[in-house]
């Protein structure tokens, strides 16, 4: 045996993750606009101002999120963040959604009337359009040709959706009505 053995100890020391993903950059509130067709999509990142903050990488759980028509005001979205361990943090951001674009409308360019009560279909070129659906139509004023024999008639006509109000008239004027 000789007397001079080295001795070693051999200290191993696993770290464990305990803490979910460092959320912190998640919105309280986003805005957010549909389009033509009266959706918007948002993906999980659209909810962080900067991403989750962890020493390991990290995923979001969350698919997209398609907001439509129907969701038009405050939504709120959870969304949901995965570590390697497993570990998930949640939010939860208010959405506001909102419907800016105004219904389409087209008057026609050239209007004879006849005697009796104008409708607001008579006055245009096309049934109006918009990107929410339902759009009522609405003319400033009760139009009644016969005590107007002669005059022009400036009636303005309005459209408005769930969300939007659009005041046209023809051309962009008044339009003045003329009986024939």
């Amino acid at each position: 045996l000789s007397s001079s053995s080295a001795a070693s100890d051999v200290y191993k020391r696993q770290v464990v993750d305990e803490s979910p993903p460092d959320i912190s950059g998640c919105l309280a509130t986003k805005e957010v606009f549909l389009d033509t067709s009266g959706e918007v999509s948002v993906t999980s990142q659209d909810f962080f101002s900067s991403p989750p903050s962890d020493c390991t990488s990290w995923e979001y759980v969350t698919g997209d999120v398609l907001l439509n028509c129907s969701d038009i005001g405050n939504v709120v979205v959870t969304t949901a963040v995965d570590d390697p361990n497993g570990l998930r943090s949640e939010c939860q951001t208010n959405v506001t959604v909102t419907d800016d674009l105004a219904p389409m409308i087209q008057c026609r360019t050239n209007v004879s009337i006849a005697p009796g009560v104008i409708s607001a279909s008579e006055l245009l070129q096309s049934p109006p359009s918009d990107n929410c659906g339902t759009v009522n139509v609405s003319l400033s004023q009760t139009v009644s040709v016969c005590p107007f024999l002669g005059d022009p008639i400036e009636v303005l006509v309005s459209v408005s959706d769930v969300a939007t109000t659009m005041q046209l008239a023809f051309a962009g004027q008044r339009l003045s009505l003329i009986h024939i």
